[in-house]
This record gives structure tokens, sequence and C-alpha cells, in this order.
């Protein structure tokens, strides 16, 4: 698909209408393309390249979609740390040594945000407990924080990217209404990059704003 074959498609798509009217009705506001940039992942961070399955269009659609389950969560009263959801975001697969069978990369991950990362203390040891933990299963998670709930969603909303996203999986009712948003935030992101040559980082941010889930 074009990039204009995307949008159209998105215009057209009901469930994705409904999905942003239930993002519209539990936010307070979408989140800035000015806020984001701050928090971009670095190439020389990659142990791998950056511009594989893991690599920074992944961590970025990640961050999209964390930042809007952390601003629901904290739109209703609820005490979420969104920084870390962030740093989170955009750290957690950078020590993968390949993009298929590589479990322990969230330990080494973690290891080096806190070694290395210049994360704010008061942050540091969440980001480095989701990052440890995301790829565990549930069960065997010594403690299943709101943090770590919500970034799990928001890294399963882009295995659409790999053709294996199954909505039962997903924990939290709120990512179970971002589905069709996911699936067109990974094929516009990437038929922008492709089609227009905008860099990674950039080409998510823009998919976002065409969609309308960043301003």
């Amino acid at each position: 698909m074009t990039v204009d074959e995307v949008l159209a498609a998105a215009q057209t798509d009901k469930a994705l209408a409904a999905e942003r009217a239930y993002l519209t009705s539990h936010l307070k506001t979408f989140p800035t393309r000015t806020r984001l940039s701050s928090y971009e992942p670095k190439r020389e961070w990659f142990t791998v390249s950056p511009d594989g399955l893991h690599g920074i269009m992944h961590e970025t659609r990640v961050l999209v979609h964390a930042e809007l389950l952390g601003n629901i969560e904290y739109a209703t009263g609820k005490h979420v740390d969104i920084d870390a959801l962030r740093y989170a975001a955009i750290t957690h697969d950078v020590k993968r040594i390949n993009d298929w069978y590589d479990f322990p990369h969230g330990g080494r991950a973690a290891t080096w945000i806190k070694e290395t990362m210049p994360i704010p203390a008061g942050h540091c040891g969440t980001v480095a407990d989701i990052v440890k933990w995301h790829v565990t299963q549930d069960i065997a998670i010594p403690k299943m924080t709101k943090e770590l709930e919500l970034f799990k969603d928001a890294d399963g909303l882009d295995r659409w990217r790999i053709g294996d996203l199954n909505e039962n999986y997903l924990r939290t009712f709120h990512a179970a209404n971002m589905v069709q948003t996911a699936r067109y935030l990974y094929l516009l992101s990437t038929e922008l990059s492709k089609e227009k040559g905008a860099d990674r980082f950039a080409a998510v941010l823009e998919a976002g704003r065409l969609l309308g889930i960043i301003l």
C-alpha cells in the first residue's frame, strides 16, 4: 500500500473511527510532537541494526502506544510513571543480539540503562524493572506493576509488524481499544519511511499526526 492508500483506508475504517472516539473521550489531550521529540532513540544505542524489526521505528511506535495508555490512566486519576514508560519504550530492545530468539535482552538492556543512560534518579529503577521483565511471561514476573502491565501492552500492540497481534493477550481494556490505531500507525509509518524518505523517528510521529493521535 502507498501512503495515500493507507490514508484513504483509514478515513473509511469504522473500527478505527470508534477507537479514535474512545481515545478522545478518555484523554484530556493528545500527546504533542514536541513532547515526544525529547525521547528519540539513538542509533548508537543498538547492538544490532537500528533499522530492523526491533529498531527505531518499533521503539518509537511503542513510545506512542505507551504515551497514550499512560495518559489515559493518568486522566482517570491513577498514578502512573509516564516518564518511565517513555524511557522504557525507547530502550527496551536496544541490547538485542538478533531480531528473533534472544530472551536475555531485557536483562542486558536493564543493566545498560542503570550503568549508562542519563535517566533521572526517580525514574531509573522503574525503567530498568520494566525493561528487565518486559519479555517474561506474566506468571513468572515477581511483581506486575501498573507501568509494566501498560508497557507490555504498548509493546504488544506493535506486533502488527510481524503479523502476530493476538488481542486476547492484551491485558488492559484501553489497549484493546487501540488495536486498529496500532495497525494504521504501523502501516502508515512504514510507508512514510519508504515512500517519502522520512527518517524513522520522524516517520512514526508524522504517521501519528496524520492519524490524529499526535498533535
